[in-house]
């Protein structure tokens, strides 16, 4: 056998991963993972706000663009992968006694230097020289392994962050995020509810403190809390997770795109995250309710928006902000109140309809009703049915009498507004002796 090719078996032993060509028997790949000993800090550039346009001595106006901006931020990122770093070997007649091994290297999204790859294949022909002209193959790939593990000394001493371009971030990101994904898949872990070993394909890791679960027992508890209503009981369910140094326990709700990724049924995180943000609005003294008493519904409210992507609601057991308290004492300068339910425009001092910004108006007591209040209630009392459970006023533009309400779903007849058994709503028309006897179509046109 040609010692060439007994050292390439030799090594497939050792790396299984080396690929040999089927059409050269001395030639062969292999790629070579970047699993830096301690997490990289990446620094990459993020974009810079535009420069405010500036003129010259003779009024000339420029505009320097993004790029010139003065004191550009950057974003860090740790990272424990980076894409791999391929290996093409090449053994040429004559090897070892005469000629070197030939060596090709690229890294995977370009994100080594083209300096630093070449000073790693120089390397490779002075080992070759410090082996005495031997076999060198297998101690090349390992002085490479050690490299990468070193992160091939692209950063300095200081720990300064290693800087990128903008336009590798995102596959840099993905990459790291994917090789964390398939490393902890091929692990092993105890439940802490089920008390079973399951592999990391089937458990998730909680974002915030590490703890791991089946996913399992984690749909199971979270979708049972969030159909109780039992919100403040979605997080982290080991009984020693938030705990401090004094011993006090810190609960911490779950972000609703953590449950997602878990994943729980969107409808559900839905449910979530405004069963949580109604939770905070009432113990909010300074909420504003809509003076209708048919509906009292929250005032809108830049400090508790109404969800539209539960994707992109924040952490919401962190403090308000600087710009939440701004927002807040903007609104509170501004007498407009609308009403998010029923978009019922409204003074916030004297709650009656909107009447503009000059008018002057004092605080009034709520059970009081101005004349366009008493007006619009005594039009609903005449024109309207009010809903048994939630009073909420229902009408009727055609059809039978059974009605359903919009607002809780209850079945009631709009005739005496009696509630409806909603398997057989129809057994109320049809008793002899009560007063809605055979009144199922009455008013069929509407009301």
């Amino acid at each position: 056998m040609d010692e060439r090719e007994e050292e390439l078996s030799s090594i497939t032993a050792i790396f299984p991963e080396l690929v040999i060509q089927p059409d050269d028997p001395f030639s062969a790949s292999i790629e070579l993972p970047v699993a830096p000993l301690a997490p990289l800090n990446i620094a990459f550039p993020s974009a810079a706000p535009p420069t405010p346009p500036t003129s010259d001595n003779e009024g000339r106006t420029y505009n320097l663009g993004p790029g010139r901006a003065a004191g550009a931020s950057k974003e860090v990122h740790q990272l424990a992968y980076l894409p791999p770093l391929m290996l093409q070997i090449t053994l040429p007649e004559g090897y070892p006694a005469e000629k070197p091994p030939q060596f090709e290297l690229a890294a995977g999204a370009n994100w080594v230097p083209e300096n630093v790859l070449k000073k790693l294949v120089l390397g490779g022909e002075a080992l070759w020289e410090e082996y005495g002209r031997g076999q060198v193959v297998f101690a090349y790939i390992d002085s490479l392994q050690q490299a990468a593990e070193r992160c091939f000394d692209l950063v300095d001493k200081a720990e300064k962050p290693l800087e990128m371009p903008a336009n590798m971030k995102i596959e840099l990101l993905d990459f790291n995020m994917q090789a964390k994904r398939r490393q902890f898949e091929q692990e092993t872990f105890d439940c802490g509810v089920c008390l079973e070993p399951k592999k990391g394909s089937v458990c998730y890791r909680m974002l915030r403190c590490g703890h791991v679960f089946c996913v399992g027992c984690l749909q199971d508890f979270y979708n049972s809390c969030i159909t109780e209503g039992d919100v403040s009981s979605v997080k982290c369910i080991d009984p020693s997770c938030g705990k401090e140094g004094d011993g006090k326990k810190k609960d911490r709700t779950l972000n609703p795109s953590e449950l997602l990724q878990i994943p729980i049924d969107k409808a559900m995180v839905q449910r979530y995250a405004e069963l949580k943000r109604k939770k905070k609005i009432e113990s909010d003294k300074d909420t504003i309710y809509c003076p209708r008493n048919w509906c009292q519904g929250f005032a809108r409210s830049s400090k508790h928006p109404k969800i539209t992507d539960i994707t992109q609601v924040p952490d919401s057991d962190s403090e308000s902000d600087t710009a939440d308290a701004d927002n807040d004492n903007k609104e509170r300068a501004s007498r407009l109140t609308i009403c998010e339910k029923c978009d019922y425009a409204f003074c916030r001092v004297c709650l009656a309809g909107w009447h503009g910004e000059y008018v002057r108006c004092y605080p009034r007591n709520a059970k009081e009703l101005s004349e366009e209040e008493q007006a619009s209630y005594n039009w609903l009392r005449r024109h309207t049915s009010p809903c048994p459970t939630c009073s909420s006023p229902c009408q009727k533009t055609h059809g039978c009498n059974h009605m359903v309400c919009f607002q809780c779903r209850t079945h009631f007849c709009y005739l005496c507004s009696a509630w409806l058994d909603s398997y057989n709503p129809y057994e109320h028309f049809n008793t002899e002796g009560t007063p809605c006897y055979m009144r199922l179509w009455e008013l069929e046109e509407g009301d």
